[in-house]
């Protein structure tokens, strides 16, 4: 587990939380996710979320999530807590669901949190 700090929490809808992290470098895929782990719990708490966003800063790694808040969710419960400048933990990347580099054409179909992996494979389609 590496440890990440909290770069900016925006509610991009009344649900929707666009989280960014930065942390060292790491090389991540289109499609990819990662657990966050909610440091300093007595009882540990990790959730996944899929990557929307990775740019490389030098030697570090800015880590972009589109995470859907829910009502009384733990995980979303310490989201709010949260304050630019905390840390979390991550582990990862994990997932075989990324962009394979073919000159095909693509269809990308999401809705809510779930256009997070479609958004960044979108984005880097070189088709």
């Amino acid at each position: 587990m590496q440890n990440a700090k909290i770069l900016s929490k925006i509610m991009l809808t009344d649900e929707i939380l666009e989280l960014k992290l930065e942390t060292t470098k790491i090389d991540t895929l289109p499609g990819q996710w990662m657990f966050i782990n909610y440091l300093g719990l007595e009882k540990p708490l990790k959730r996944a979320y899929s990557i929307a966003n990775s740019e490389t800063q030098g030697e570090s790694s800015i880590l972009t999530f589109l995470i859907k808040l829910l009502e009384n969710g733990q995980g979303s419960n310490q989201l709010k807590s949260l304050q630019v400048g905390d840390e979390v933990g991550l582990e990862g990347p994990n997932g075989h669901f990324t962009l394979k580099n073919t000159p095909n054409p693509k269809v990308f179909l999401s809705t809510g949190s779930g256009l997070a992996p479609c958004y960044r494979m979108a984005k880097e389609d070189q088709s």
